[in-house]
C-alpha cells in the first residue's frame, strides 16, 4: 500500500483516534491460508466426523454416534468465540444444531430425526441470509447482505481518511456508501450462496428418503465438505473482482467525498 499524503495523515494521527489498521497478507500468505480453510473444512465436516460417527456406532446408539459425531464441529467454533472472539452467522447455525440434537435425541431416538434437523438448519440459514437482502434502514444502522461482512473480515484494507474533521472510516464501508456497484454485487453474491445452501437442504433431504444411514452420513458430510469449498473459492473469488474494481473508482469516490486520496492495492 502507498500512502500520497503522509504529512497530512500524521496530522490528521494527532487530531483524532485512528481506527485499528490490519497489516495486509502477501500473495502467498492469501494462498496458504485459503489451503488451510479449504483442509478444514474437509477435515471437520466429512473426514473427521465420518470416522468419528464409524468409531462410535458399535458403542452408542445411532442417534447418539451422530450427536457425538458432530462435537469436533462445534469444538471449532466455541474456540474461534473465545480464543478469535469472533462469531459467524454459520457458527450460531451450528451451535443452534448441535443443542436441538441433544434434544432431539433425548426425546425420540430416531436418527432420521436428527438428519432431517441438519438439513432445516440448512435451509433455516439460507432464509436468514435472504433476510439480510432487504435494504433495511434504521436511524445510523444499514443492514447488509451476510457477504458484505465476510468481506470486511477477510480483506484487509486501511481506512480512508478526509480533509475535513470528520472520523476516519473503515474502507469497506466507504465503498459501501459511496459505490452502487459494491451494494449491488455484494447482494449478488449473497443470493448465489444462499441458492448454494437450498440445494444442499434439497440434497440431504434426497439422501434420507432415498438411502440407509451409514450412506446418508457418508453422503451428507461429503457434500457438506463439496459445498463448503465451492463456496470458499467463489466467495473470495468474487469478494477479490469486486475489490479490483472498486480500486479502480477509488480516485473518484474519494474525490466526491473530500478524501485523502490514498491509493490501495492488493
Amino acid at each position: 500500500m502507498s500512502i500520497k499524503a503522509a504529512s497530512l495523515m500524521s496530522e490528521l494521527d494527532n487530531k483524532q483516534e485512528q481506527p485499528e489498521e490490519k497489516v495486509p497478507l502477501s500473495a502467498s500468505q492469501k494462498k496458504w491460508m485459503i489451503i488451510r480453510r479449504l483442509s478444514y473444512i474437509v477435515m471437520m465436516n466429512a473426514i473427521i466426523p465420518i470416522v468419528l460417527y464409524y468409531l462410535l456406532k458399535p458403542h452408542f446408539p445411532p442417534v447418539w454416534a451422530l450427536v457425538l459425531s458432530t462435537t469436533p464441529t462445534i469444538l471449532s467454533v466455541l474456540a474461534q468465540a473465545l480464543f478469535m472472539k469472533r462469531v459467524d452467522s454459520f457458527g450460531v447455525a451450528v451451535l443452534f444444531g448441535f443443542t436441538l440434537s441433544v434434544v432431539l435425541a433425548a426425546l425420540n431416538g430416531d436418527p432420521t430425526i436428527l438428519l432431517l434437523r441438519e438439513s432445516f438448519v440448512t435451509a433455516g440459514l439460507g432464509i436468514v441470509c435472504i433476510l439480510t437482502l432487504i435494504p433495511f434502514r434504521y436511524k445510523s444502522f444499514t443492514l447488509k447482505p451476510v457477504l458484505y461482512y465476510i468481506a470486511r473480515d477477510l480483506i484487509s484494507l486501511k481506512p480512508v481518511y478526509f480533509l475535513n474533521n470528520k472520523p476516519p472510516q473503515a474502507r469497506m464501508d466507504f465503498y459501501w456508501q459511496n459505490s452502487p456497484y459494491c451494494r449491488l454485487h455484494f447482494r449478488i453474491m449473497t443470493a448465489i450462496d444462499v441458492i448454494i445452501l437450498e440445494i444442499e437442504f434439497g440434497l440431504k433431504l434426497f439422501y434420507i428418503l432415498q438411502f440407509d444411514l451409514d450412506t446418508v452420513v457418508i453422503l451428507s458430510n461429503t457434500t457438506l465438505s463439496v459445498i463448503g469449498i465451492i463456496v470458499s473459492l467463489s466467495t473470495i473469488g468474487y469478494i477479490l473482482q469486486i475489490i479490483k474494481q472498486l480500486m479502480k473508482e477509488e480516485e473518484s469516490m474519494l474525490t466526491q467525498a473530500g478524501a485523502v486520496q490514498d491509493q490501495i492495492s492488493l
